[in-house]
């Protein structure tokens, strides 16, 4: 468990024959491990991209992610940003050599849609009336004094 990618394994006296009626050799096997479309290998640990509705992101939710022995929940905290990342641990591969497993990171990605119906039109505008702001105000005000 926990084998790495690359990783070399020694299984004694099980390759060739030496010369001259000698000792068989070492065997080495090279490990490649194959991609999974759902999880990452980053050191230790696993990542996870896991999409989530602007209305998740906005009002927080629990949610279904993925991990190695099945599904479990997590808690996305209102006012969640794009590229945040929730930390599930002791979820992700077992070490290699050692006791205890990684985490499982899990990269939140905010769906946008493509296109809106005309009730989610109106849905958007609505919130878009009562929104206050310009989130770019200070970046323009700092680019104006430079």
């Amino acid at each position: 468990p926990g084998v790495r990618e690359g990783a070399r394994i020694r299984v004694a006296a099980k390759g060739e024959p030496g010369e001259n009626g000698g000792q068989p050799g070492d065997l080495y096997v090279v490990v490649h491990v194959a991609d999974s479309p759902v999880f990452r290998r980053k050191g230790d640990n696993l990542e996870v991209t896991v999409p989530i509705t602007v209305v998740e992101a906005i009002r927080g939710a629990t949610i279904e992610v993925p991990t190695l022995d099945g599904t479990k929940s997590i808690k996305v905290p209102a006012g969640t940003k794009p590229s945040t990342v929730i930390r599930l641990k002791g979820e992700g591969p077992a070490h290699a050599k050692g006791a205890g497993r990684g985490d499982i990171h899990f990269r939140i990605e905010v769906e946008i849609p493509d296109n809106l119906n005309k009730q989610q039109q109106d849905a958007v505008d609505d919130l878009a009336s009562v929104m206050n702001g310009n989130p770019r105000e200070s970046l323009l005000a700092q680019a104006a004094r430079r």
